[in-house]
């Protein structure tokens, strides 16, 4: 068989290079991936950072909101009020997801010099 001798419509190799791409792509995708995404999205905390101070506010629940350019979280606070604040100075917050507490966290982020408030939940200021 000679290969010059075959006419193969250049249409046609596009069509079969096309499904054999196709076919390769839609196999791989059956394949498991070790690529995890948060679907947590109930976070019983907020923490909420300003120059030497940090704020662990306990919410009920949360939502992101636009404000103008400013991107904003409103927190309802457990037993209190809603207030809004920067998302570029809080930080969503689970101890059972994360598996150290949101004072240790705090310390491993910013040192041992910052001072930790509280605000929706029976606890000390400690520093």
């Amino acid at each position: 068989m000679n290969i010059k001798k075959l006419k193969i419509q250049p249409k046609l190799i596009s069509l079969i290079l096309a499904g054999a791409f196709s076919t390769t792509l839609l196999t791989s995708c059956e394949k498991q991936s070790n690529f995890k995404i948060d679907k947590n999205y109930s976070y019983p905390q907020a923490i909420i950072f300003d120059d030497n101070r940090a704020t662990i506010v306990a919410i009920e629940s949360w939502n992101n909101f636009y404000n103008n350019n400013n991107k904003l979280y409103q927190l309802n606070v457990e037993n209190g009020p809603i207030f809004t604040a920067s998302i570029y100075q809080t930080i969503l917050y689970s101890e059972e997801q994360s598996g150290i507490t949101a004072e240790e966290f705090i310390k491993v982020l910013k040192g041992d010099d910052i001072e930790i408030n509280y605000l929706g939940e029976e606890k000390q200021k400690t520093k």
